[in-house]
């Protein structure tokens, strides 16, 4: 029997993911299996061995450097990519949708 995958929501800061997932957004992630092919092109949340974290989308894994290329959806702004070790992540979330709170 197939189990579910873990779930956790953070509410994300600044508008590098913008206009898809703006300042503000609670946003529900799915914890991706460290045993299962990286999730490349999808925008996900990376924690870092040393607890800092980030938001951006994957864009691709350099499997000879062990590295993860993270880059903003707001490319215009925010042009630079991130490169990331591997063996520096603790943890990686796939974002699923935004929540949205109940109308009062």
């Amino acid at each position: 029997m197939e189990t579910e995958k873990p779930l956790f929501r953070l509410r994300i800061s600044g508008d590098s993911m913008a206009p898809r997932w703006e300042d503000g957004d609670l946003i529900e992630f799915r914890i991706h299996p460290a045993d299962a092919p990286l999730p490349v092109g999808k925008d996900v949340h990376v924690k870092y061995i040393d607890g800092a974290a980030t938001f951006k989308r994957l864009a691709s894994f350099d499997g000879d450097a062990g590295e993860l290329v993270l880059k903003s959806a707001n490319a215009a702004k925010y042009p630079e990519e991130i490169r990331v070790s591997l063996a520096d992540v603790e943890r990686i979330g796939v974002a699923l949708h935004r929540i949205v709170p109940p109308r009062s």
